[in-house]
C-alpha cells in the first residue's frame, strides 16, 4: 500500500497546515488527491477488465497515486509555512532521509512478512490463516522496530524519554 505514506501526511500534516493558517493550501491539496484517486479509479477499473483481482489492483493504484500527490502537495505547503512572518528553520530537513529509511526498512519488513506468510500458510482454513497472518504481523513489527532503531535510534530514544516523562 504505497499510498499510506501520502494518507498519513493527509491525516497529520493537513491538520497541521489548517492549524497554522494555510487553510486553502491544505484543503486544495487534500481535495486534489482525493479527486485524482476517484477519477483514476473510474479510468483504471474500466481499463483493468480481468476480474475482481484486476479491479482491486486498479483501485489500489488509483488511491496510491492520489494520496501520494496529496501528501507531496502538503509537504510543499509545509515548506511554505511561516510562523509570525518567519519561515521556521529546517522544517523539511529530515524528510528525504526519513522517506528513504522508511522505503528500505519497510520493503525489507514487507518481504519478510510475505515470506513468513507463504511459509506458514500450508493449507486452507481459518486457523492456518490466523497463524500465518499473526506470525507475519509480529515479524513485520519486530523488523520495523529494529530497523527504526538502527536507522534513527535518536528519535526513538527521544520518543521514549518524552513518554516516560509524562
Amino acid at each position: 500500500a504505497p499510498g499510506l505514506v501520502g494518507l498519513a501526511l493527509v491525516a497529520h500534516l493537513g491538520r497541521g497546515l489548517f492549524a497554522a493558517g494555510l487553510v486553502r493550501w491544505a484543503a486544495v491539496s487534500t481535495a486534489s488527491g482525493w479527486l485524482l484517486a476517484a477519477a483514476l479509479s473510474v479510468v483504471l477499473v474500466q481499463a483493468f477488465t480481468d476480474g475482481a483481482a484486476a479491479t482491486l489492483l486498479a483501485l489500489g493504484i488509483a488511491s496510491s497515486v492520489g494520496m501520494t500527490l496529496a501528501g507531496a502537495a502538503l509537504l510543499v505547503g509545509a515548506g511554505r509555512l511561516r510562523v509570525g512572518g518567519v519561515r521556521p528553520h529546517g522544517v523539511l530537513r529530515g524528510v528525504p532521509r526519513a522517506l528513504l529509511a522508511a522505503l528500505v526498512v519497510g520493503s525489507v519488513a514487507a518481504a519478510a512478512g510475505r515470506w513468513v506468510t507463504d511459509a506458514l500458510l500450508t493449507g486452507p482454513g481459518v486457523p492456518a490463516a490466523l497463524l500465518a497472518g499473526g506470525t507475519a504481523a509480529l515479524t513485520v513489527a519486530a523488523l520495523l522496530s529494529a530497523g527504526w532503531a538502527l536507522v534513527d535510534g535518536a528519535d526513538l530514544r527521544e520518543m521514549h524519554r518524552r513518554r516516560v516523562a509524562r
